[in-house]
């Protein structure tokens, strides 16, 4: 039995009211609710044969406690646990986090190698407290790291404890929404949690946030379940030649940070997130990071999860995802291969050279607040560089760094401008980004003067795919023709990148967000890439929604619950 699917205005519990749904992930349901107390709330809820594995709901009580000590600014935390008595299926409730997540940030446009490494050591200072209590998130997503729009240090991490739920009760569609950012042990069942597996899902992170697309080739759109198995167990491709394959420049000096934190053996990885996050600042930034900004926007698949944070999977351990043979239709025979197999990965507590402690001693709160401190860059030292035989060849090779890096710099905000119906996205925290903007293409328009600060440069506007309006270009694309149906019934509504469309497409070659709805199934999102000259016909299938009525479980009675039942691990009788 999966997760309920209440339907608006049902109330949970007598305490809660639910609003709308906001993602389905087969053994986990998520709600936009309303306490009684009028409190916008997000309310989790499980499948109720989770309620009846005394193991399980005693592990995920033992998160809830665990998720509560770590600060709450950096942490959402759990403000209830308890049961609906009317399905028998366990919920949390957590405040409704306003702020967008990566995964809405990187719709707009990927961010910059600064921008990434402030989010990473906010994320270290996260997962190494709770790494230092054997706590592992498993799950770390783009659609679980929250970003205040005031910068991109300013993270909010969701979903601790939610890993059990997806290997109690595995699902298609918990599993489509999370081979993108596992980590190859998780294939692997029964395999015990490690800080290991949290950094290498925060590098595929790390990219995707610089790049705008997953980091596997079989990630790009729906993925493809048995061709992700062989990709994330064969060798890796450098992050920049990566990057080159989805047409975005990322420096190659970022190649080897990556290939550490992606190793397949978990004992190659970084010992911390700290470590990962002080190698990643100690990248220079600048013309790599130029070289970065300046891409456009690109959809993607996982921009947008079916809803918010949904539950992981997890076995009695709390470790490792459910080997893919146990989801049907998967690819079976997969799993278990390779060289993380068997004893490969060594005995408990799991990989020699992780131990549960590796991130370092316990920090205390005050310290979550610290970023790691950048080495000194790419200067000589106190002393300064050696002077060259001549006395002009230094100021000339400076100069031209500097127009190179006000070209790139230049060129990045032109690109990154956004129309007056959009959200702002997150400020940089790097120098150029406190210039201000200025809306020049060519060298030549950024050696010219810029005009008096009473009359700025305009900035051309952009639609909402995060390109320049038609009349900025020189030349408009030839289209394709896209025809998109659904099945087993038509579609009511089709969106290409938020804007409503008809079946019947022509569409200029790239990469769209698509999205379908029909009544009484749950809505999809997708992208799908246009390439010129060839004609696209696109078929989603929709997967049903069935409205949870109001019933008595099997055993329970219809008497009201006494007033101190509810609670995790004393149910209502």
């Amino acid at each position: 039995m999966t997760a309920p699917n209440f339907a608006p205005g049902t109330p949970v519990a007598g305490k809660f009211t639910i609003r709308s749904l906001l993602g389905y992930g087969g053994s986990t349901a998520t709600f936009r609710a309303v306490s009684s107390d009028g409190r916008e709330v997000a309310l989790k809820a499980y499948a109720p044969m989770i309620g009846q594995r005394p193991d399980l709901m005693g592990q995920l009580q033992h998160y809830v406690a665990a998720t509560n000590a770590l600060p709450a600014d950096l942490c959402t935390p759990i403000l209830e646990a308890g049961y609906d008595q009317t399905t028998a299926a366990p919920f949390t409730v957590t405040e409704f986090v306003h702020n967008p997540s990566v995964a809405q940030l990187v719709m707009r446009r990927p961010m910059s190698p600064d921008e990434v490494s402030a989010m990473l050591r906010t994320l270290a200072a996260v997962l190494d407290a709770a790494h230092t209590r054997d706590i592992f998130h498993l799950g770390i997503k783009p659609t679980n790291l929250f970003v205040d729009a005031s910068g991109p240090g300013n993270l909010k991490v969701n979903d601790f404890g939610t890993i059990l739920a997806r290997n109690a009760l595995p699902t298609q569609e918990g599993y489509m929404t999370s081979a993108p950012w596992m980590a190859p042990e998780q294939v692997q069942g029964g395999v015990p949690p490690s800080a290991a597996t949290d950094i290498f899902s925060a590098a595929l992170v790390a990219f995707y946030a610089l790049v705008g697309r997953p980091y596997w080739r079989s990630c790009q759109g729906t993925p493809d379940i048995a061709a992700w198995q062989r990709e994330v167990m064969s060798p890796r491709t450098p992050a920049s030649a990566r990057a080159q394959e989805l047409g975005a420049p990322l420096d190659p000096g970022l190649d080897p940070i990556f290939a550490r934190a992606l190793a397949i053996d978990p004992r190659e990885r970084y010992r911390s997130m700290t470590e990962f996050a002080a190698s990643f600042g100690g990248f220079p930034s600048g013309l790599g990071q130029a070289m970065t900004l300046a891409i456009p926007a690109q959809s993607s698949a996982y921009a947008v999860d079916p809803g918010p944070p949904r539950p992981q999977g997890g076995d009695a351990a709390m470790g490792g995802y459910p080997s893919v043979d146990a989801l049907r239709g998967l690819a079976p025979g997969m799993a278990g291969a390779g060289a993380m197999g068997g004893g490969a990965m060594g005995g408990a507590p799991g990989m020699p050279g992780v131990p549960a402690t590796a991130a370092g001693p316990e920090m205390p709160p005050s310290a979550l607040q610290t970023h790691v401190p950048m080495p000194g860059g790419m200067g000589a030292g106190p002393g300064g560089p050696p002077r060259t035989a001549s006395g002009r060849a230094m100021p000339i090779v400076v100069g031209v760094a500097a127009v190179l890096l006000a070209v790139g710099a230049a060129s990045a905000w032109w690109l990154i401008g956004s129309s007056d119906d959009t959200p702002t996205p997150v400020a940089s925290t790097s120098a150029s980004a406190e210039q201000p903007p200025v809306p020049a293409t060519t060298a030549t328009e950024v050696a010219a003067p810029t005009p008096p600060p009473d009359t700025p440069p305009p900035t051309p506007a952009l639609d909402d795919a995060g390109t320049p309006p038609d009349d900025a270009a020189p030349a408009a694309p030839e289209t394709v023709s896209v025809k998109v149906t659904c099945k087993p019934e038509d579609c009511e509504e089709i969106t290409i990148n938020n804007k409503v469309e008809s079946g019947d497409l022509q569409l200029a070659p790239g990469s769209y967000r698509l999205g379908v709805k029909r009544t009484g199934y749950f809505p999809r999102v997708e992208t799908i890439v246009v390439e010129a000259g060839k004609p696209l016909e696109k078929e989603v299938t929709l997967t049903v929604a069935k409205a949870t009525t109001p019933s008595t479980p099997t055993g329970n009675t219809t008497a009201a619950p006494s007033k101190n039942c509810g609670k995790f691990l004393k149910k209502c009788k």
